[in-house]
């Protein structure tokens, strides 16, 4: 028999009885956590090369399951960027431009449930500036 009552983890009990008759009975709990859900928190970020390091942002956060989460990346992130496993986040500085890439993060909690989610990143390439001076004549 399973019995809920909806404010926690259920239980029950189970009765096993053999041929001769004899029977035993053991109790249970049983929790049933929520679905891990992965979630887009930044849709598209744009970097500039050279720029010096772009605060760390969190493009896909993770949620419900069982904690602790770890979070993976797939492509690899352009040289010079880094990807933190227990946070999700990117940070660094970027020294090359990159094209507009898809990026897909899976968050995976600690009872091997996974979740994913994806993210642009383009960098832009490093800014060039020149300084004039007029000339007297």
């Amino acid at each position: 028999m399973l019995f809920a009552d909806g404010s926690g983890p259920s239980g029950g009990y189970l009765t096993v009885t053999d041929a001769a008759g004899a029977t035993s009975t053991k109790t249970f709990s049983l929790v049933i956590n929520s679905a891990l859900v992965a979630t887009q928190a930044v849709a598209t970020r744009t970097l500039t090369a050279g720029n010096g390091a772009a605060p760390a942002f969190v493009p896909v956060t993770g949620s419900g399951g069982t904690k602790d989460y770890t979070f993976s990346i797939s492509p690899a992130l352009p040289t010079a960027l880094g990807f933190n496993t227990s946070t999700g986040a990117v940070s660094g500085t970027p020294n090359a431009a990159a094209g507009a890439t898809a990026y897909t993060v899976t968050v995976t909690d600690a009872a091997g449930a996974t979740a994913t989610s994806t993210f642009s990143l383009t960098i832009n390439g490093v800014i060039a500036a020149a300084q004039s001076v007029a000339t007297k004549s």
